[in-house]
This record gives structure tokens, C-alpha cells and sequence, in this order.
């Protein structure tokens, strides 16, 4: 078998959030904090910045390939396993490892979005994938943090009226009235929560403080059963941090990926950005929808640009010989992981097994 042409590049690059990143990334039970990582700022203090974890960007772009791939071909996938292989990396051999470099350097043709992003058992091997994705950190480390969180309101409060306007039923104001009194019980049964969790936080460690924790619990367990018996609006119980800044940098480096691998990381990019644009959490309170931007560091000083719902901008002789190449083989490309269970099969049989790969 030939040897494919391999890449190995760098991209810098800017990430732009102008309405906030947020994700849910626990710190202690009543607040929701960004993840955070140590640097020394320009006057040499060390501080503590929020950052865009890179397992977020990249995971983003692995279903974004997946859902290319599928797209492209005009075929679903055949399982939800095979979902969980092709777009989280899952393992879906058991048994003794087996394979070869050879193995895997063909699962690797077959399969580039395994080939690109990694995947937890290509051949019996684990593998990292061949695109690093840096961390995306806020530009000269400046930035701002917010909060934000609380009670959602509901209707039967708020709005009552909205909901005569579309509900008709004879027994109308008696379910609003018991909405009413779920709620006000709701937030009756949350603030003596607090207030016993509060005073426990004051007391010394003894049989006091794990009786007044055990106050705050059976308030909290009153007041979530409350909300599971009847379908009122749940609140935002916990509170989460923000951050904004300019923009984030961030970087990807390419790894000895192949021409096909390549091509299907920038119609990942556009793809993501197309139909899903969004890093991080509470896209629906307006939070994550991004744009961004990268160069490369080299001489052929290729570019991607990609703007929320638009067509991403690609420029670059290497790029466009990378996506015509994995256009090329889109029909013979199975990321389902079944030629990976027919070569187990095959292996620890001892004998053939026809693949469902295409030829």
C-alpha cells in the first residue's frame, strides 16, 4: 500500500464570545465556577484565569466530522454504539488487544475521524489522534467575570393572564391557585434551607452542626419533591460564572495527519460553525455563540475563518488540495467502528471474516 503524504503544521488563532463563555464545571455545591488554570501575569504575579478547555473545542468538531461524514455519504450510522465510537472515541473491541502498525495504519485510512481526534482502541492500540487542540485563554490575560442564576419565574405567578388566553378548562383557577401555593411553598421551603445551612457553616464540628445539616437536607428533600409531583417551571438553583474578554487564543497543531485527515478537520470547522456555533453551556440565555480565526505559521500561509450559520472562509493551496483529497475516498471511509469488531472476530477466530468496509 502506498504511503500517504502526512502534515505537520501549526495554527494560531483568536476565538471571539462577545456574549460570554460559561460551562458547568463543579467547584463547590451552591456555585458553579469556570475552570481556571495558574500563569504569571505581565507585572509577574501569579493569578488564576478562566480558560475555554480544549476538550470542549475539540469535541465540538469530532461530531461535527461525524455528522459530515454522514451527511456526505447518505448513510446512518447502524447503532448507537457505533455513534459513541465515531463521535466520543468509545472502545468497542473486548478482549485481548490485537493488531499490528500495519492494522492500524489502515484503520487509520478507513476511519479519519478516529485517524484525527483518537479513539480508545483503534486496532488494539490506544491512540491520541493527530490534532492537539490548545486551550483557549483570554487575549492579554484581560477579562471580566459575572454571575448569574436564580429562580425561574413561572406564569401561574407572573403571568397569569397569558394562560387563560390559551387554556380552557373549567378547573382553570383552581390548578393556577395550586401552582401559586407549590411555588410560594417551593421558595418557603429553599430559604429556611438556606438559613439552616448557613447557621451549620457558624457552628463547630459536633452532633449541633450534623443536626443542623441534617435540617437543611430534609428541607431540600421537601422541597425538590415538591417540584418532581407537579409541572411547574424549575429553577436555575445554583449560581454560575461568566467570563468575557476581547477575544480567547488559542492554537491546533497537526501531527503527521494525513491529506484526508486534514480536509475533514477544516469541513469539521465549517460544519460546526454552520450549524452549531456554540462552546460551553446556556446557549439558550445567550451564552457561547462564537466566531474565530487561524493562521498558520508556516510559508504557505494558509487561513480559516468561520462566522456563526455562514460558510466558513478557507484559504490556502495545501488546504484545498487536503479537502479535495478526502473528497476523493469519502465513499470508502467507515467510521461506524464494524470493520473494527469484523477484524476482532476475525482475530481471535483465527480465520477470514468478509469486512464491511467499501473497497
Amino acid at each position: 500500500m502506498k504511503a500517504s503524504k502526512t502534515v505537520t503544521m501549526k495554527m494560531h488563532g483568536h476565538i471571539r464570545i462577545p456574549g460570554g463563555f460559561t460551562t458547568q464545571w463543579p467547584n463547590s455545591r451552591r456555585e458553579i465556577a469556570l475552570p481556571r488554570i495558574k500563569t504569571v501575569n505581565q507585572q509577574g504575579i501569579l493569578e488564576e484565569m478562566p480558560f475555554i478547555p480544549s476538550q470542549q473545542i475539540k469535541a465540538g468538531w469530532r461530531r461535527s466530522a461525524v455528522q459530515y461524514i454522514v451527511e456526505q455519504q447518505g448513510r446512518c450510522l447502524p447503532d448507537v454504539n457505533s455513534y459513541y465510537y465515531a463521535a466520543v472515541g468509545g472502545d468497542l473491541t473486548t478482549g485481548a488487544a490485537v493488531g499490528s502498525i500495519l492494522d492500524y495504519q489502515e484503520a487509520r485510512r478507513r476511519d479519519p475521524v478516529s485517524g484525527l481526534f483518537g479513539s480508545s482502541n483503534i486496532a488494539g492500540k490506544m491512540s491520541a489522534g493527530h490534532v492537539i487542540i490548545q486551550n483557549a485563554i483570554p487575549k492579554d490575560h484581560q477579562f471580566v467575570i459575572g454571575k448569574f442564576g436564580g429562580t425561574r419565574a413561572d406564569d401561574a405567578m407572573r403571568d397569569p393572564q397569558s394562560i387563560m388566553e390559551l387554556v380552557s378548562h373549567e378547573t382553570l383557577e383552581a390548578d393556577l391557585q395550586e401552582k401559586r401555593a407549590i411555588n410560594q411553598e417551593r421558595t418557603r421551603l429553599s430559604h429556611l434551607e438556606k438559613q439552616a445551612r448557613r447557621e451549620a457553616a457558624k457552628l463547630p464540628a459536633g452532633e449541633e452542626k450534623e443536626a443542623k445539616f441534617a435540617e437543611a437536607k430534609a428541607y431540600e428533600k421537601q422541597r425538590k419533591e415538591l417540584t418532581d409531583e407537579n409541572a411547574v417551571s424549575h429553577p436555575l438553583e445554583d449560581r454560575f460564572e461568566y467570563v468575557v474578554a476581547e477575544s480567547f487564543e488559542t492554537s491546533f497543531t497537526l501531527l503527521h495527519a494525513t491529506l484526508e485527515e486534514l480536509g475533514l478537520l477544516l469541513h469539521a470547522i465549517g460544519q460546526d460553525a454552520m450549524n452549531n456555533p456554540y462552546l460551553g453551556g446556556h446557549k439558550a440565555l445567550g451564552f457561547g455563540e462564537y466566531s474565530a480565526s487561524w493562521q498558520s505559521t508556516g510559508k504557505d500561509n494558509a487561513t480559516i475563518s468561520v462566522t456563526p450559520f455562514e460558510a466558513p472562509k478557507i484559504t490556502g493551496t495545501l488546504f484545498e488540495e487536503a479537502m479535495a483529497a478526502f473528497t476523493e475516498r469519502l465513499d470508502q471511509y467507515d467510521i461506524s467502528g464494524t470493520a473494527q469488531r469484523s477484524d476482532k472476530k476475525s482475530a481471535t477466530k483465527g480465520g477470514p471474516e468478509a469486512s464491511t468496509t467499501p473497497a
